[in-house]
Protein backbone atom coordinates (compact mmCIF):
# COMPACT_ATOMS: atom_id res chain seq x y z
CA UNK A 1 0.00 0.00 0.00
CA UNK A 2 2.62 2.56 0.84
CA UNK A 3 4.58 1.94 -2.49
CA UNK A 4 1.60 2.34 -4.42
CA UNK A 5 0.54 5.59 -2.71
CA UNK A 6 4.15 7.17 -2.89
CA UNK A 7 4.29 6.55 -6.39
CA UNK A 8 1.00 7.43 -7.50
CA UNK A 9 1.85 10.89 -5.66
CA UNK A 10 5.19 11.19 -7.86
CA UNK A 11 3.37 10.04 -11.57
CA UNK A 12 0.79 12.81 -10.55
CA UNK A 13 3.61 15.52 -9.28
CA UNK A 14 5.11 14.40 -13.02
CA UNK A 15 1.67 15.18 -14.86
CA UNK A 16 0.97 18.54 -13.09
CA UNK A 17 3.86 20.04 -10.60
CA UNK A 18 2.13 22.05 -7.99
CA UNK A 19 2.66 22.98 -4.51
CA UNK A 20 0.10 20.63 -2.96
CA UNK A 21 1.61 17.50 -4.39
CA UNK A 22 4.92 18.40 -3.41
CA UNK A 23 3.96 18.99 -0.06
CA UNK A 24 2.02 15.72 -0.07
CA UNK A 25 5.07 14.34 -1.11
CA UNK A 26 6.91 15.02 1.95
CA UNK A 27 4.27 14.21 4.06
CA UNK A 28 4.22 10.89 2.71
CA UNK A 29 8.02 10.57 3.13
CA UNK A 30 7.63 12.13 6.70
CA UNK A 31 4.92 9.97 7.65
CA UNK A 32 6.66 6.36 6.14
CA UNK A 33 10.10 5.89 4.92
CA UNK A 34 10.15 5.20 1.19
CA UNK A 35 11.22 1.93 -0.05
CA UNK A 36 15.22 1.76 -1.76
CA UNK A 37 12.96 1.17 -4.65
CA UNK A 38 10.47 4.23 -4.08
CA UNK A 39 13.44 6.65 -4.32
CA UNK A 40 14.51 5.15 -7.24
CA UNK A 41 11.63 5.39 -9.03
CA UNK A 42 11.09 9.24 -7.75
CA UNK A 43 15.04 10.06 -9.09
CA UNK A 44 14.28 8.23 -12.29
CA UNK A 45 11.14 10.32 -13.00
CA UNK A 46 12.97 13.31 -11.98
CA UNK A 47 15.52 12.48 -14.18
CA UNK A 48 13.48 12.01 -17.19
CA UNK A 49 11.20 15.24 -16.78
CA UNK A 50 13.80 17.02 -19.14
CA UNK A 51 16.56 16.49 -21.48
CA UNK A 52 19.64 14.10 -21.17
CA UNK A 53 23.23 13.76 -21.97
CA UNK A 54 23.81 11.21 -24.54
CA UNK A 55 26.30 9.94 -27.35
CA UNK A 56 29.40 10.15 -25.67
CA UNK A 57 30.63 7.13 -27.24
CA UNK A 58 31.74 5.29 -24.41
CA UNK A 59 33.33 7.59 -22.18
CA UNK A 60 33.53 6.88 -18.69
CA UNK A 61 32.15 9.68 -16.98
CA UNK A 62 32.17 10.38 -13.37
CA UNK A 63 31.85 13.40 -10.26
CA UNK A 64 31.73 13.81 -6.77
CA UNK A 65 28.80 16.15 -5.96
CA UNK A 66 27.93 16.85 -2.20
CA UNK A 67 25.27 16.90 0.53
CA UNK A 68 25.81 20.50 0.47
CA UNK A 69 27.59 22.42 3.87
CA UNK A 70 30.16 25.65 3.64
CA UNK A 71 33.95 25.77 3.16
CA UNK A 72 34.21 22.55 1.17
CA UNK A 73 35.85 22.87 -2.36
CA UNK A 74 35.78 19.21 -3.64
CA UNK A 75 32.73 20.33 -6.26
CA UNK A 76 35.27 22.77 -7.79
CA UNK A 77 38.45 20.63 -7.28
CA UNK A 78 37.37 17.33 -8.01
CA UNK A 79 35.76 17.83 -10.95
CA UNK A 80 39.57 19.12 -12.05
CA UNK A 81 41.14 16.02 -10.83
CA UNK A 82 38.87 13.99 -12.12
CA UNK A 83 39.48 15.70 -15.79
CA UNK A 84 43.74 15.77 -15.61
CA UNK A 85 42.91 11.79 -15.31
CA UNK A 86 41.08 11.28 -18.01
CA UNK A 87 37.31 10.71 -16.97
CA UNK A 88 34.40 13.26 -18.68
CA UNK A 89 33.07 14.77 -15.93
CA UNK A 90 29.32 16.31 -16.99
CA UNK A 91 28.99 18.61 -13.79
CA UNK A 92 25.27 19.43 -13.90
CA UNK A 93 24.13 21.36 -10.53
CA UNK A 94 22.58 23.65 -8.05
CA UNK A 95 23.27 26.93 -6.22
CA UNK A 96 25.06 25.55 -2.98
CA UNK A 97 24.17 27.80 0.49
CA UNK A 98 26.03 30.03 1.00
CA UNK A 99 28.65 28.81 -1.91
CA UNK A 100 28.64 25.69 -4.32
CA UNK A 101 30.78 25.27 -7.18
CA UNK A 102 28.39 26.63 -10.03
CA UNK A 103 27.15 29.72 -8.00
CA UNK A 104 30.88 30.29 -7.13
CA UNK A 105 32.56 30.13 -10.52
CA UNK A 106 29.30 32.22 -12.13
CA UNK A 107 31.22 35.23 -10.08
CA UNK A 108 34.06 35.04 -13.09
CA UNK A 109 33.43 37.78 -15.35
CA UNK A 110 32.40 36.02 -18.49
CA UNK A 111 31.46 32.48 -17.23
CA UNK A 112 28.64 31.16 -19.10
CA UNK A 113 26.48 28.22 -16.74
CA UNK A 114 23.51 27.89 -18.89
CA UNK A 115 24.07 25.72 -22.48
CA UNK A 116 21.68 24.16 -24.94
CA UNK A 117 22.03 20.43 -25.08
CA UNK A 118 24.11 20.29 -28.27
CA UNK A 119 26.71 22.83 -26.92
CA UNK A 120 26.94 20.54 -23.42
CA UNK A 121 27.78 17.48 -25.51
CA UNK A 122 30.14 19.36 -27.94
CA UNK A 123 31.82 20.49 -24.96
CA UNK A 124 31.97 17.23 -23.57
CA UNK A 125 33.28 15.67 -26.37
CA UNK A 126 36.08 18.36 -27.27
CA UNK A 127 36.97 18.99 -23.96
CA UNK A 128 35.75 15.98 -21.40
CA UNK A 129 34.13 18.84 -18.83
CA UNK A 130 31.85 21.07 -18.95
CA UNK A 131 29.80 22.52 -15.62
CA UNK A 132 26.31 23.51 -16.04
CA UNK A 133 23.22 24.75 -13.66
CA UNK A 134 20.34 22.29 -13.52
CA UNK A 135 17.82 25.35 -14.85
CA UNK A 136 14.84 24.39 -17.02
CA UNK A 137 16.83 21.88 -19.00
CA UNK A 138 18.20 18.97 -16.84
CA UNK A 139 15.81 17.37 -14.55
CA UNK A 140 13.41 20.33 -13.97
CA UNK A 141 11.18 18.52 -12.03
CA UNK A 142 13.87 18.20 -9.54
CA UNK A 143 15.22 22.17 -9.71
CA UNK A 144 10.95 22.99 -8.79
CA UNK A 145 10.87 20.42 -5.70
CA UNK A 146 14.21 21.79 -4.41
CA UNK A 147 12.85 25.38 -4.38
CA UNK A 148 10.27 24.09 -3.06
CA UNK A 149 11.88 22.82 -0.23
CA UNK A 150 13.94 25.96 0.16
CA UNK A 151 10.82 28.15 0.88
CA UNK A 152 9.31 25.41 3.49
CA UNK A 153 12.58 24.48 4.78
CA UNK A 154 12.43 21.25 3.84
CA UNK A 155 16.36 20.35 2.25
CA UNK A 156 17.28 18.21 5.13
CA UNK A 157 14.97 15.09 4.22
CA UNK A 158 17.43 12.41 2.91
CA UNK A 159 15.33 10.57 0.77
CA UNK A 160 14.55 13.57 -1.40
CA UNK A 161 18.33 14.23 -0.97
CA UNK A 162 18.93 11.00 -2.27
CA UNK A 163 16.12 11.14 -4.86
CA UNK A 164 17.46 15.04 -6.55
CA UNK A 165 21.38 13.79 -6.42
CA UNK A 166 20.70 10.51 -8.37
CA UNK A 167 18.08 12.46 -10.64
CA UNK A 168 21.34 14.84 -12.02
CA UNK A 169 23.85 12.01 -11.97
CA UNK A 170 21.45 10.04 -14.78
CA UNK A 171 20.14 13.15 -16.30
CA UNK A 172 24.13 13.97 -16.81
CA UNK A 173 25.20 10.40 -17.91
CA UNK A 174 27.16 10.09 -15.10
CA UNK A 175 28.07 6.33 -14.44
CA UNK A 176 30.75 6.23 -11.46
CA UNK A 177 29.47 8.28 -8.06
CA UNK A 178 31.55 9.46 -4.92
CA UNK A 179 29.46 11.57 -2.57
CA UNK A 180 31.06 13.80 -0.43
CA UNK A 181 28.70 13.56 2.75
CA UNK A 182 29.01 16.35 5.14
CA UNK A 183 27.71 15.56 8.34
CA UNK A 184 26.28 18.21 10.38
CA UNK A 185 23.28 20.12 11.78
CA UNK A 186 23.14 22.23 8.24
CA UNK A 187 23.49 18.47 6.40
CA UNK A 188 21.44 16.86 4.44
CA UNK A 189 22.31 13.25 5.61
CA UNK A 190 21.59 13.69 8.97
CA UNK A 191 23.26 15.17 12.32
CA UNK A 192 25.57 12.02 13.53
CA UNK A 193 28.31 10.26 11.93
CA UNK A 194 25.64 6.83 12.73
CA UNK A 195 22.33 8.18 10.39
CA UNK A 196 24.62 9.73 7.60
CA UNK A 197 25.99 6.45 7.47
CA UNK A 198 22.73 4.66 7.40
CA UNK A 199 21.66 7.35 4.78
CA UNK A 200 24.80 6.62 2.65
CA UNK A 201 24.19 3.04 2.18
CA UNK A 202 20.83 3.84 1.36
CA UNK A 203 22.31 6.22 -1.54
CA UNK A 204 24.32 2.81 -2.61
CA UNK A 205 21.52 1.15 -2.68
CA UNK A 206 19.68 3.31 -4.42
CA UNK A 207 22.17 3.88 -7.17
CA UNK A 208 22.95 0.49 -7.32
CA UNK A 209 19.13 -0.17 -8.39
CA UNK A 210 19.52 2.74 -10.85
CA UNK A 211 22.98 0.82 -12.50
CA UNK A 212 25.56 3.69 -10.80
CA UNK A 213 28.73 2.70 -8.85
CA UNK A 214 28.70 4.51 -6.11
CA UNK A 215 30.83 5.28 -3.00
CA UNK A 216 30.41 7.94 -0.07
CA UNK A 217 33.45 9.75 2.02
CA UNK A 218 31.32 11.03 5.58
CA UNK A 219 33.33 13.72 6.81
CA UNK A 220 32.83 16.21 9.84
CA UNK A 221 31.05 19.78 8.44
CA UNK A 222 30.60 21.17 11.89
CA UNK A 223 34.91 21.85 11.54
CA UNK A 224 35.60 24.26 9.01
CA UNK A 225 37.67 22.22 5.57
CA UNK A 226 39.96 25.36 5.00
CA UNK A 227 39.88 28.69 5.76
CA UNK A 228 38.04 30.83 3.05
CA UNK A 229 34.12 30.94 3.17
CA UNK A 230 32.18 32.86 0.71
CA UNK A 231 31.61 32.51 -3.09
CA UNK A 232 34.55 34.86 -4.10
CA UNK A 233 36.65 33.30 -1.06
CA UNK A 234 35.84 29.91 -2.46
CA UNK A 235 37.63 31.49 -6.02
CA UNK A 236 40.26 32.64 -3.82
CA UNK A 237 41.43 29.54 -2.40
CA UNK A 238 41.20 27.68 -5.70
CA UNK A 239 43.51 30.31 -6.83
CA UNK A 240 45.81 29.68 -3.98
CA UNK A 241 45.78 26.19 -4.87
CA UNK A 242 46.62 26.07 -8.65
CA UNK A 243 49.49 28.28 -7.70
CA UNK A 244 50.84 26.63 -5.05
CA UNK A 245 50.69 29.86 -2.91
CA UNK A 246 48.66 27.21 0.23
CA UNK A 247 49.02 27.20 4.08
CA UNK A 248 49.18 23.96 5.72
CA UNK A 249 45.16 23.90 6.53
CA UNK A 250 44.42 24.57 2.90
CA UNK A 251 47.05 22.19 1.88
CA UNK A 252 45.14 19.42 3.85
CA UNK A 253 42.16 20.09 2.42
CA UNK A 254 43.08 19.67 -1.32
CA UNK A 255 44.69 16.69 -0.45
CA UNK A 256 41.17 15.45 1.17
CA UNK A 257 39.53 16.48 -2.66
CA UNK A 258 42.09 14.76 -4.30
CA UNK A 259 41.99 11.02 -1.98
CA UNK A 260 38.25 11.18 -3.02
CA UNK A 261 38.88 10.88 -6.29
CA UNK A 262 42.23 8.38 -5.94
CA UNK A 263 39.21 6.43 -3.69
CA UNK A 264 36.49 6.67 -6.22
CA UNK A 265 39.03 5.65 -9.40
CA UNK A 266 39.98 3.03 -6.75
CA UNK A 267 36.88 1.60 -6.08
CA UNK A 268 36.27 1.50 -10.23
CA UNK A 269 39.29 -0.64 -11.13
CA UNK A 270 42.33 -1.30 -9.07
CA UNK A 271 44.96 0.49 -11.46
CA UNK A 272 47.18 2.71 -10.09
CA UNK A 273 47.34 6.61 -10.87
CA UNK A 274 49.72 9.39 -10.62
CA UNK A 275 48.25 12.11 -8.89
CA UNK A 276 47.81 15.47 -11.04
CA UNK A 277 50.28 18.03 -10.37
CA UNK A 278 49.11 21.77 -9.33
CA UNK A 279 50.33 22.58 -12.89
CA UNK A 280 48.10 20.04 -14.73
CA UNK A 281 44.89 21.35 -12.52
CA UNK A 282 45.61 24.74 -13.57
CA UNK A 283 46.10 23.87 -17.22
CA UNK A 284 42.45 22.09 -16.82
CA UNK A 285 41.23 24.72 -15.20
CA UNK A 286 42.15 27.17 -17.63
CA UNK A 287 40.69 25.43 -20.71
CA UNK A 288 36.96 25.25 -18.79
CA UNK A 289 37.71 28.88 -18.13
CA UNK A 290 37.93 29.67 -21.50
CA UNK A 291 35.42 26.88 -22.54
CA UNK A 292 32.58 28.82 -20.50
CA UNK A 293 33.47 32.42 -22.04
CA UNK A 294 35.68 33.11 -19.54
CA UNK A 295 39.53 33.47 -18.48
CA UNK A 296 42.17 33.38 -16.31
CA UNK A 297 42.80 37.02 -16.00
CA UNK A 298 38.82 37.88 -14.98
CA UNK A 299 39.60 34.99 -12.89
CA UNK A 300 42.85 36.59 -11.34
CA UNK A 301 41.18 40.07 -11.25
CA UNK A 302 38.03 38.65 -9.45
CA UNK A 303 40.30 36.88 -6.71
CA UNK A 304 42.37 40.22 -6.48
CA UNK A 305 38.65 42.58 -5.99
CA UNK A 306 37.82 39.88 -3.28
CA UNK A 307 40.94 39.49 -1.04
CA UNK A 308 41.34 43.68 -1.29
CA UNK A 309 38.18 44.10 -0.08
CA UNK A 310 38.52 42.12 3.32
CA UNK A 311 38.48 45.31 5.33
CA UNK A 312 37.76 44.09 8.90
CA UNK A 313 39.28 42.10 11.39
CA UNK A 314 38.07 39.94 13.91
CA UNK A 315 40.19 39.97 16.87
CA UNK A 316 40.03 37.62 20.12
CA UNK A 317 38.80 38.85 22.57
CA UNK A 318 40.42 36.58 25.18
CA UNK A 319 43.23 34.29 25.21
CA UNK A 320 41.96 30.32 24.83
CA UNK A 321 40.75 27.70 21.96
CA UNK A 322 38.53 28.46 18.95
CA UNK A 323 35.54 27.37 18.27
CA UNK A 324 33.93 27.72 14.70
CA UNK A 325 29.68 27.60 14.55
CA UNK A 326 29.97 26.81 10.88
CA UNK A 327 26.25 26.40 11.12
CA UNK A 328 25.85 30.14 12.62
CA UNK A 329 28.00 31.57 10.40
CA UNK A 330 26.67 29.80 7.10
CA UNK A 331 23.40 31.33 8.45
CA UNK A 332 24.62 34.85 8.38
CA UNK A 333 26.21 34.39 4.73
CA UNK A 334 23.03 32.62 3.69
CA UNK A 335 20.94 35.10 4.83
CA UNK A 336 22.36 38.53 3.55
CA UNK A 337 23.07 36.93 0.06
CA UNK A 338 19.62 36.17 0.02
CA UNK A 339 18.89 40.24 0.11
CA UNK A 340 20.96 40.93 -2.44
CA UNK A 341 18.93 38.31 -5.30
CA UNK A 342 17.40 39.72 -7.84
CA UNK A 343 16.71 39.13 -11.82
CA UNK A 344 19.85 40.74 -12.54
CA UNK A 345 21.92 38.67 -9.99
CA UNK A 346 20.95 35.27 -9.20
CA UNK A 347 23.64 34.51 -7.49
CA UNK A 348 25.19 37.62 -5.21
CA UNK A 349 28.70 37.71 -3.22
CA UNK A 350 27.88 40.56 -0.56
CA UNK A 351 30.16 39.21 2.26
CA UNK A 352 32.60 36.43 3.31
CA UNK A 353 35.14 35.70 5.93
CA UNK A 354 38.43 33.99 5.97
CA UNK A 355 39.33 32.59 9.12
CA UNK A 356 42.67 32.76 10.52
CA UNK A 357 42.81 29.80 13.05
CA UNK A 358 40.79 26.25 12.87
CA UNK A 359 38.57 24.95 15.29
CA UNK A 360 40.52 24.03 18.38
CA UNK A 361 43.57 25.91 17.44
CA UNK A 362 45.19 28.10 20.82
CA UNK A 363 45.11 32.09 20.22
CA UNK A 364 45.73 34.73 22.51
CA UNK A 365 44.06 37.86 23.35
CA UNK A 366 44.32 40.54 20.41
CA UNK A 367 45.37 37.83 17.74
CA UNK A 368 43.07 38.06 14.52
CA UNK A 369 41.31 35.37 14.31
CA UNK A 370 39.07 36.06 10.76
CA UNK A 371 38.71 38.75 7.95
CA UNK A 372 35.78 39.54 6.78
CA UNK A 373 34.35 41.39 3.50
CA UNK A 374 31.44 43.27 3.26
CA UNK A 375 30.39 46.54 1.85
CA UNK A 376 30.12 49.65 5.00
CA UNK A 377 26.48 49.91 5.37
CA UNK A 378 26.64 45.77 6.30
CA UNK A 379 29.96 46.22 8.55
CA UNK A 380 28.12 46.56 12.17
CA UNK A 381 25.52 43.48 11.07
CA UNK A 382 28.45 41.05 9.77
CA UNK A 383 30.48 41.75 12.28
CA UNK A 384 28.02 41.19 15.22
CA UNK A 385 27.27 37.94 13.04
CA UNK A 386 30.97 36.41 12.94
CA UNK A 387 31.45 37.36 16.33
CA UNK A 388 28.61 35.40 17.28
CA UNK A 389 30.28 32.44 15.12
CA UNK A 390 33.49 32.21 16.20
CA UNK A 391 34.12 31.99 19.90
CA UNK A 392 37.34 31.99 22.00
CA UNK A 393 36.97 29.15 25.28
CA UNK A 394 38.74 27.58 27.45
CA UNK A 395 37.74 23.80 26.45
CA UNK A 396 39.92 22.47 23.54
CA UNK A 397 37.27 21.51 20.00
CA UNK A 398 36.22 17.29 19.42
CA UNK A 399 38.22 15.88 17.20
CA UNK A 400 37.92 15.46 13.54
CA UNK A 401 36.20 12.24 11.88
CA UNK A 402 36.28 10.74 8.44
CA UNK A 403 34.39 7.37 7.17
CA UNK A 404 33.71 5.63 3.82
CA UNK A 405 30.56 3.56 3.10
CA UNK A 406 29.50 1.74 -0.16
CA UNK A 407 27.67 -0.91 -0.72
CA UNK A 408 28.70 -4.24 -2.70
Amino acid sequence: MKMKSFRNIVEAFVRSPNDNLMAKLIDNIEQSPPTDEDIAFLALNLSKSGKSIRDLKGATTADIPSTGGPSSLSTILCPLYLRALGYVVPKLGIPGRPAGGIDVLAQIKGYKIDFTGEEIEQHLKNHGYVHFIAGDKYAPLDAILFEYRKRFNKINIPELAIASILSKKLAAAVSLVGLDVRVAPHGNFGTSFDTASEYSKQFCRVAKILGLKTVCFLSDANIPYQPFIGRGESLAAVYHILTNQVDPWLCNHNDACYAMVNRLIHFNHNDSIVRPSSSVLLSVFEQNLKNQGSSFDHFENYVEEIMNGHNLQLLAPESGFIHVNLDLLRSLIVGIQNKFISSEKLFPDPCGVILKHSSGAYVYKNDVIATIRCSNNLSDKVLIGVQSSIRVMNETFPGIHFKEVTHV
